[in-house]
């Protein structure tokens, strides 16, 4: 059983009637679930990963309110309830009772949605994929959920191009140009690198193209074959990152590329019809609107 379908099966078959029979005016007041780190949030979790941190712990999200209210006695009923983990890592992932604000601080470095395009510029991708990820038990509320929803849906169309054009023109700059470069000049550790910068990028914008956000490294490419769209691309980033060939990498730089640039101008992002991803980048930066976003460098994306 994954990791997720556990905390689950706790929550429901251990935590829930304890509650009921404890504090049966709590329930209609909490949010309960699995997010955040770890492979089991993102439903990748296998008999590896339970030797450090696993346990069929969840969370209990409450309002500040509900928290003077409940906070103290849900904490004592969710001990009972829960196998502590095996903790191994020098940081071990604590679960329980948290306020809806505590769990996000973390995340987005405020107790709800950003508010202004340069905030929202500013969050790191996987910070935002380990918020929005895993799976929500309930949400009597709401609370939790809305903000939830709102770091996917409710990015600014503006904040997405200026990520999407720093990613597009890093591919163009550290694969179609540098990779072949740096192996001219000897340098083949470099090529490596300029690989390594065109993967990372190429990910980031097939997440971005998806309107989700990419995931710690470990667990991208599986995450990105999982994606309706570029899913595919999966394959041959693996390919590229593993070949030792540099005319198969050519190749491969190419495709990926190419596969990119026709899911811009199928979204209407780029007017670009060229093969080269830089003139596809400075398309996607025209169309964007914000004064603050226009004049940051063209290669400012966010992290």
């Amino acid at each position: 059983m994954r990791g997720i379908e556990l905390s689950e099966k706790c929550f429901f078959e251990k935590f829930l009637p304890l509650l009921r029979e404890r504090l049966p005016e709590a329930e209609g007041r909490i949010a309960a679930g699995l997010v955040g780190g770890g492979s089991e949030c993102f439903g990748f979790d296998d008999g590896i990963s339970r030797d450090h941190d696993f346990s069929d712990g969840f969370y209990i999200w409450l309002t500040d309110e509900d928290d003077i209210k409940y906070g103290v006695e849900l904490a004592r009923i969710y001990r009972e309830c829960v196998t502590p983990p095996k903790a191994t890592c020098a940081r071990p992932r604590h679960r329980g009772v948290v306020t809806v604000g505590e769990f996000y601080l973390p995340y987005t470095g405020r107790r709800g949605l950003p508010e202004h395009p340069a905030e929202w510029l500013d969050l790191p991708e996987q910070a935002l994929s380990e918020a929005t990820n895993g799976r929500v038990f309930l949400d009597n509320v709401g609370a939790f959920s809305e903000i939830r929803s709102g770091l996917t849906d409710k990015m600014p169309e503006d904040v997405l191009k200026k990520r999407l054009a720093a990613r597009v023109i890093t591919m163009a700059q550290s694969g179609q140009y540098n990779f072949a470069r740096c192996l001219a000049h000897g340098e083949v550790g470099a090529s490596r690198l300029a690989l390594s910068e065109f993967a990372e990028a190429a990910i980031s914008a097939a997440f971005l193209l998806n309107r989700r956000y990419a995931p710690y490294y470990k667990w991208a490419l599986r995450a990105l074959r999982e994606l309706p769209r570029l899913g595919e691309l999966a394959d041959s980033i693996t390919a590229l990152l593993c070949s030792t060939d540099e005319a198969a990498c050519r190749e491969l730089i190419e495709e990926i590329s190419g596969a990119v640039a026709d899911e811009l101008r199928r979204q209407n992002l780029s007017d670009s019809t060229s093969d080269y991803l830089e003139p596809h980048a400075y398309s996607i930066f025209k169309k964007i609107e914000d004064r603050y976003l226009r004049s940051l460098h063209i290669m400012d994306g966010g992290r």
